[in-house]
């Protein structure tokens, strides 16, 4: 009589794994139908996904393209035809980091078009609808305040060009545009907006070549009388009736 082999734990995990695949192999014939419906699922997105970024690549090379076409436009000075172009990348690829590029181009040509009002609008649309340039946005700052200056709205420019240093203390030109703060409120007339700015400027750039000019500017300012403060004027001295007789004599 042959002797019984005692089962080791080794067999029955064999046993196990054998009767797992057994149950897994029954279940997929069960379900084939389902299962290559959920293979062809897992295989339609794959694709999908696959032709989104391969459209989205095309896409940004595409903008990136119109993109280069409208910087050449401008370096060359055709600035009519900056504004065509910008304007087709931003219907084409709105939201696209060209496309807010291109919204710069366009604002800054109209501005040296003379086409202020225009300027206005694209500079805005800039700073609400893109912004993540901060160097840009501090540009488009100080061209509203330019657009606003030659439209002789002396006050919005000096508010935007204050608001450049202010948001942006370390963009380049910020203490160009404090000095220009200081001259635009001046001229309509808001002094202390002007003092605020001048010290300002002072205080935060003092190596600024523009300290001097600043320094002068705010001295004239505080040595002009605040309103209300002007001192009376002198009263001419009363002739005595001695006097009057001389000079009849």
């Amino acid at each position: 009589m042959a002797k019984k082999r005692r089962i080791s734990k080794h067999d029955l995990k064999e046993d196990h794994f054998v009767t797992g695949t057994l149950q897994f192999t029954t279940w997929v014939r069960e379900h084939q139908n389902m299962v290559l419906a959920g293979v062809a699922v897992a295989a339609v997105i794959a694709i999908l996904a696959t032709v989104i970024s391969t459209s989205r690549n095309r896409s940004r090379e595409t903008a990136a393209r119109l993109l280069g076409q409208v910087e050449l436009l401008y370096n060359q000075g055709q600035f009519e035809q900056v504004i065509e172009q910008a304007q087709m990348l931003t219907d084409q690829y709105g939201g696209s980091q060209e496309a807010g590029r291109a919204v710069f181009y366009m604002a800054d040509s109209r501005i040296k078009l003379e086409r202020y009002d225009e300027a206005v609008v694209s500079y805005q649309t800039y700073i609400e609808d893109y912004h993540a340039d901060k160097t840009l946005t501090a540009a488009s700052y100080t061209g509203l305040a330019a657009c606003y200056e030659q439209m002789e709205d002396f006050s919005q420019a000096g508010q935007w060009y204050l608001r450049t240093a202010q948001e942006m203390p370390d963009f380049y030109g910020a203490p160009e545009a404090l000095m220009n703060a200081g001259r635009c409120f001046s001229l309509s007339g808001e002094n202390q907006m002007a003092v605020e700015a001048y010290r300002l400027l002072i205080d935060k750039y003092p190596e600024s070549r523009l300290l001097p000019e600043a320094k002068m500017e705010l001295a004239t300012l505080e040595s002009v009388p605040k309103s209300g403060s002007e001192p009376e004027p002198e009263s001419p001295p009363e002739q005595t009736l001695e006097t009057t007789s001389d000079q009849e004599g």
